[in-house]
């Protein structure tokens, strides 16, 4: 079934729900360990859960419906300007991502590669370098400053094989659940 692009499509889709879900138990089990003054395992957990997200995009980036750079690349052929290209862009930005103000944030949420490296990934990296510092992260202004910010998207280069890339994350999450359970 390798040969199937359906397969590989619900094999990417998957085991980057599966890498997710060990993510948010790793951020989970970081902030604990924040709270026990356990510094160095809070450090540990955070940089797992970085490298498993920068995994999830690369997979991700093999699918080309998966990937924020097309959507931004769509919403800016809209415009006949370059004001207007980057507005469209902000607001392509802005629809995966704080789109539906305080109540709704994150509605239009997409799990998709350029957002998980570019977005998600950088925003848990500033929380916890916050707490670190022991202040308060100031997630609104980066997120809008990230969302008005034209041409700031770094480039992924997707997995060779997809089959392999998804066996070898999946058992890269395996070791890291436990390091989670401990």
């Amino acid at each position: 079934m390798k040969g199937s692009q359906l397969y590989r499509n619900d094999l990417i889709e998957l085991v980057v729900q599966y890498t997710g879900v060990t993510v948010d138990s790793l951020l989970r089990k970081a902030g604990e360990f924040y709270r026990q003054s356990k510094f160095g395992l809070q450090d540990t957990l955070v940089a797992q859960s970085l490298k498993l997200m920068n995994r999830m995009d690369e997979l991700l980036a093999s699918r080309n419906d998966r990937r924020l750079e097309r959507w931004i690349d769509d919403a800016r052929q809209w415009g006949n300007s370059e004001k207007e290209k980057n507005y469209y862009e902000m607001d392509a930005k802005r629809q995966v991502t704080v789109w539906g103000g305080p109540v709704l944030s994150e509605y239009a949420a997409k799990v998709w590669s350029g957002l998980i490296r570019d977005y998600y990934a950088q925003r848990w990296k500033l929380y916890y370098q916050a707490l670190k510092e022991y202040s308060k992260p100031d997630l609104t202004d980066w997120q809008e400053e990230w969302i008005t910010t034209p041409g700031n998207l770094s480039r992924q280069v997707p997995v060779r094989d997809v089959v392999t890339g998804a066996s070898d994350l999946k058992k890269e999450v395996d070791g890291s659940k436990r390091v989670c359970s401990r």
